[in-house]
C-alpha cells in the first residue's frame, strides 16, 4: 500500500471509528492483526509479504478460536477503551489511535511493525513531509530512501507523463483533495488500491475505504486459509510421526518374536536328551552353528511347553510383520505427501486469468482440511468454484458445522435432500449466476425433485443455517433466505462436474 493512498485511507477513518470501543484483538495469521471496533467493523492490519496494508471492513475475518500470546497481551491492554482521536504520520505509513485512559495512551498501527502501545509519540510524528520537484524524482531511482512517501509506483507514473502533466499530478498528490480511487492489478499480478488507474485492469470506486477492502479482502482470506492449512498440516505430521514411531516399536517386537522361533528349533533338536516334562529355569542347547549356549526358560512351564510357546509366537510374528510394514509404508507416503506441500489449484482447460471486475474463481483440487473427515461428493462448477454435497444425514450436519459464515448453502425447498455448499474465499467473493444454478441443480438432483424439469432450491449464507439441537441429523433452522433459485434439472450434471478426489472416511 502506497503512502499517498495510506494517507487518503486514514483521512476517511476518523468519522467511522472515533468514539467507538475496541472490543477484541486477534492475530489469525503471521503478520496479520484484526481489531474489532464495534459497529464500524474490523480494522485489519497486515505487516508482511506480499503486500502490507490497513483496511476497515464490515466483514469479520476468519479468526482462530483462541488468540495467540501477543494478541492476548494487546487485547488485555486495549479492550473496552474508546478511540478518542487519530494522528497520522503517513510518509512512514503509520497512524496512531488515541485511546481513553489506560496503559499506553497511543495505539500505533504501522505497515512495517506489529501494533504497539506507547505513552508518547515521536516529536516528528505527524509532521508534513517535504517534496522534491518532478525532475529530481524522475532522475533519482532510489529517491524513496530519502523520501519514503515517493514510492516506486509514484515515480513510475511521473516518469511516464510529460513535465507539465507530471507537475500538475504531483501537486494533486501533495494536496488533501483526493477524490479518485481505484482497484488495480500491479505488474506482479497483485490487487492494489491506488489513487490512479494502472495497466489494463483498473476499476474506479467511490472511496479509499472501499478500494482497500476490495483490493485486500481476498488476500486476508488467502492468508488465514493458508495459516489454517499449515496448522492442520503440522498437527497431521505430528500424528503421523507418533503413529510411525509406535509401529516401529511394534515391528521390533514382532521381529523379536520371529527370532524366538530359532530358539524353539534348538530346543526341538535337543529334546531327545532332555526331560520334556521337567520344569526348569534354563537348559543347555546347541545353536544352528553348533555353539553350546544356555537357554532361559519359564520355570512354570515344562520344556515342551516352552518350545511350543516359542513356535507359536514366531508364527504370530510372521503373520503380523507384513501388516505392520504395509501400514508403515502407507503412513510414510502420507508423510511425504505432506512434506511435498499442497496440490496445485484445479483449473478447467483453456481457462484464462479473470478480469479484475470479478473475484478470481479457483477451486482447489485438494479438499480443505475442515471437510476431510466428512463424507462428501466434490464438484467443480464451470466457473471454477468448489461445490460440496453431503452423502448422508450425518455428513449434512457436519457440512453445516464446517462451513464458513460466507459460504453459500443450498437445499431443495420443502422436501428432503442433500445439503450443498458453494465454497467462497471471502465475504465479498462474487459467485456467478451460472455456478449458483449448477449448485442448485445438484441440490435438486439429491431430492424428490430429481424427476422434475425444474424445482425450487433455497440459497442462504451458511451463517444463517443452524443445526437444531436434539433433532435428527441434518435437520436445520434457516434464519434468513438470500433467494430462491429455480434451476433446470439436468440429470447428467453430476457426472460432468464431479471431481474424483480420494477422501478420508
Amino acid at each position: 500500500m502506497d503512502a499517498v493512498f495510506f494517507r487518503a485511507l486514514c483521512q476517511e477513518m476518523p468519522e467511522q471509528i472515533r468514539g467507538l470501543r475496541i472490543e477484541k484483538v486477534f492475530a489469525p495469521a503471521p503478520h496479520l492483526w484484526t481489531i474489532s471496533v464495534g459497529r464500524a467493523g474490523f480494522l485489519v492490519l497486515h505487516t508482511g509479504r506480499p503486500v502490507p496494508f490497513l483496511m476497515l471492513t464490515s466483514h469479520k475475518p476468519e479468526n482462530p478460536p483462541r488468540p495467540g500470546g501477543q494478541a492476548m497481551g494487546l487485547r488485555a491492554r486495549v479492550r473496552e477503551r474508546r478511540i478518542l482521536d487519530l494522528r497520522l504520520h503517513w510518509p512512514k505509513r503509520q497512524v496512531a489511535l488515541e485511546l481513553s485512559p489506560g496503559p499506553g495512551r497511543w495505539l500505533v498501527l504501522g505497515l512495517d511493525q506489529a501494533p504497539a502501545l506507547v505513552e508518547e509519540l515521536a516529536p516528528d510524528f505527524g509532521c508534513a513531509p517535504s517534496w522534491p520537484d518532478v525532475h529530481t524524482i524522475v532522475r533519482q531511482e532510489h529517491i524513496w530512501q530519502e523520501f519514503p512517501h515517493i514510492t516506486p509506483p509514484v515515480r513510475r507514473i511521473l516518469a511516464r507523463l510529460d513535465p507539465a502533466r507530471a507537475t500538475a499530478w504531483l501537486k494533486r498528490l501533495q494536496s488533501d483533495d483526493l477524490r479518485e480511487f481505484y482497484v488495480v492489478r500491479d505488474h506482479k499480478g497483485q490487487l492494489q488500491a491506488r489513487l490512479w488507474p494502472e495497466g489494463t485492469e483498473s476499476r474506479a470506486v467511490a472511496s479509499a475505504l472501499e478500494a482497500a477492502e476490495q483490493a485486500y479482502g481476498p488476500l486476508v482470506a488467502r492468508l488465514t486459509q493458508r495459516h489454517e492449512d499449515k496448522d492442520q498440516s503440522a498437527k497431521e505430521r505430528k500424528r503421523l510421526d507418533r503413529t510411525i514411531a509406535r509401529l516401529e516399536s511394534d515391528r521390533a517386537g514382532l521381529e523379536a518374536m520371529i527370532a524366538g522361533g530359532a530358539e524353539g528349533r534348538w530346543l526341538c533338536a535337543a529334546l531327545h536328551g532332555l526331560d520334556k516334562h521337567a520344569r526348569q529355569a534354563a537348559v543347555q542347547v546347541s545353536t544352528d552353528d553348533g555353539e553350546l549356549v544356555e537357554l532361559k526358560l519359564r520355570p512354570e512351564w515344562t520344556v515342551l511347553e516352552n518350545m511350543q510357546h516359542r513356535f507359536a509366537r514366531a508364527a504370530k510374528g510372521q503373520r503380523g510383520l507384513p501388516v505392520v510394514e504395509a501400514r508403515m509404508d502407507a503412513l510414510r507416503q502420507q508423510r511425504a505427501a505432506l512434506d511435498a506441500g499442497p496440490m496445485q489449484p484445479f483449473q478447467k482447460e483453456g481457462g484464462s486469468p479473470p478480469a479484475i471486475t470479478a473475484a478470481r474463481p479457483v477451486a482447489p483440487l485438494a479438499l480443505p482440511a475442515r471437510f476431510q473427515h466428512i463424507k462428501v461428493s466434490i464438484f467443480c462448477s464451470t466457473d471454477g468454484f468448489m461445490v460440496l454435497k453431503g452423502r448422508s444425514a450425518e455428513a449434512n450436519r457436519q457440512l453445516v458445522q464446517a462451513a464458513r459464515p460466507f459460504d453459500y448453502w443450498l437445499h431443495a425447498k420443502d422436501v428432503a435432500g442433500a445439503h450443498v455448499l458453494i465454497l467462497r474465499d471471502h465475504a465479498t467473493h462474487h459467485v456467478p449466476e451460472a455456478t449458483m444454478l449448477e449448485a442448485a441443480c445438484l441440490a435438486a438432483l439429491s431430492s424428490h425433485l430429481r424427476q422434475a424439469d425444474r424445482g425450487d432450491v433455497l440459497l442462504c449464507l451458511a451463517k444463517d443455517v443452524r443445526s437444531i439441537k436434539g433433532a435428527a441429523a441434518g435437520q436445520v433452522r434457516v434464519d434468513s433466505i438470500e433467494r430462491v433459485l429455480r434451476p433446470q434439472i439436468d440429470p447428467g450434471l453430476e457426472e460432468r462436474l464431479r471431481i474424483p478426489v480420494p477422501q478420508k472416511t
